[in-house]
Parts: C-alpha cells; structure tokens; sequence
C-alpha cells in the first residue's frame, strides 16, 4: 500500500529528484496535524513527525534531505 501519491518525470537525469511534494495522507500525527506532519516547527509531537519521515524514506526509498 502506498502513503504517499508521487507524480513523476521519469526525464530527470539520472533518475534524481531535486524537489519533490507530499500530501498529507497516510502518516501517523493526530488532529490537527492528520496525517503525515513532516515538520517539527508547527508543535506535533516529536516522535510522530519522526515516525512520519521514516514513512516517507521508506516509501522513497532514500534519506530526504531537510
């Protein structure tokens, strides 16, 4: 099961993504954060925007850079 929608453009040299976008589903964080927060600023709680990162770089397969 995917968490997260991806549009692609397969033309990116090397297959590198410089940018990418998420939405909000399928991530761990409560109301009013639902559901994938991937930002520690906004008072989520550290461990679920922990949790939702590690999502996300599963789901990617690499280490987004912050």
């Amino acid at each position: 099961m995917n968490l997260v929608s991806w549009t692609v453009d397969r033309q990116v040299p090397e297959g590198r993504v410089r940018a990418g976008f998420t939405s909000r589903l399928g991530g761990v964080s409560a109301s009013p954060f639902a559901s994938l927060n991937l930002g520690f600023h906004v008072g989520d709680h550290a461990e679920s925007v922990h949790q939702n990162r590690q999502l996300l770089a599963l789901e990617i397969g690499a280490l987004p850079g912050w």
